[in-house]
């Protein structure tokens, strides 16, 4: 009789539990944090010349990161050019996303995206499909890149007429990014700031789109750039449009009836001009955070809402 053979059966290799989307997610981003922070402790990063205390620097780089928009220095005094694109650099990635950016970089080099790559950067990315991570990663490349450069140069054309050509270019590239990933950081002057933004509702008008664009989601754009039709997005694009422009509405309602016989915020203004600083208010107030009145004069109903 022939004994069976036994065949010792491959061992199986499990990931290790770091290499999961939320670990990677967040050494990713600890790691951007520490680098921006550090670059910001350079001399050369404030004006003037010294660099920014530790926290002060880690808090900035954190802020941007995150987009947040809380500062607690004034960005467009404090830090010098470098320190401001420092800034810019932290707000692009961590408004487009750590696993984007980097999924994006892998096919520019054509680096191949194994199986397990693919799990994690769908999984963080928020892809269902693993197919077709390339492509919908592609996909949001293309929609931001068009928006940016539209909204750059509507920036532009507003800027233009307060800032040399080539500082309203900065100008209007950095506030796109800040607008359009909800970071609110302005580098704007006290003066430019009264007469060329607070006042101009053309520019805070492109603003706004930009903050939607960018508050609604990646995929939210994508779908609504694939499918034209309502009936044709997914129920969850459907449910964030519908979500959000209930809250848009809402918070833009509360602001127009509290402050709209307040001199010191909107109460000087016309009937039209007031609806529309309402609306910007509340856009801007649920994610990006700018603002063109004195919060600290606002109606205590506002300030329940707008906390």
């Amino acid at each position: 009789d022939v004994l069976p053979t036994l065949i010792k059966a491959p061992s199986v290799r499990h990931p290790s539990r770091l290499l999961t989307a939320p670990y990677i997610l967040f050494f990713g981003f600890g790691a951007l944090i520490l680098i921006g922070g550090g670059l910001l402790t350079l001399p050369f990063a404030t004006n003037p010349e010294g660099g920014a205390p530790l926290v002060t620097a880690m808090f900035t780089s954190t802020s941007a990161v995150t987009v947040t928009g809380l500062t607690v220095v004034n960005t467009s005094t404090y830090w010098s050019f470098p320190g401001q694109v420092i800034i810019f650099g932290l707000m692009l990635v961590g408004g487009l996303g750590f696993m984007t950016v980097a999924t994006f970089l892998l096919i520019v080099i054509g680096q191949r995206i194994s199986l397990s790559e693919r799990i994690l950067m769908s999984d963080a990315i928020g892809v269902d499909r693993i197919g077709s991570l390339v492509r919908v990663t592609r996909n949001i490349i293309i929609i931001v890149v068009m928006i940016y450069a539209l909204g750059i140069l509507l920036l532009w054309w507003q800027l233009v007429d307060f800032f040399s050509t080539w500082e309203a270019l900065w100008q209007a590239a950095f506030h796109t990014i800040s607008s359009f990933n909800n970071a609110g950081f302005s580098i704007i002057p006290g003066t430019v700031h009264q007469e060329g933004f607070a006042s101009n509702i053309l520019l805070l008008s492109f603003m706004t789109v930009l903050i939607i664009l960018g508050g609604i989601g990646w995929t939210t754009l994508v779908d609504i750039w694939k499918n034209h039709r309502f009936s044709r997005w997914s129920l969850d694009t459907r449910m964030v449009v519908v979500t959000s422009l209930f809250l848009w509405s809402m918070g833009a309602l509360v602001f127009y009836i509290a402050e709209f016989n307040n001199e010191d915020t909107i109460g000087s203004f016309s009937v039209i001009e007031r609806a529309f600083y309402s609306v910007f208010h509340s856009i801007s107030g649920r994610t990006a955070g700018f603002v063109t009145i004195d919060f600290s004069r606002a109606s205590e109903l506002t300030l329940l809402f707008y906390p």
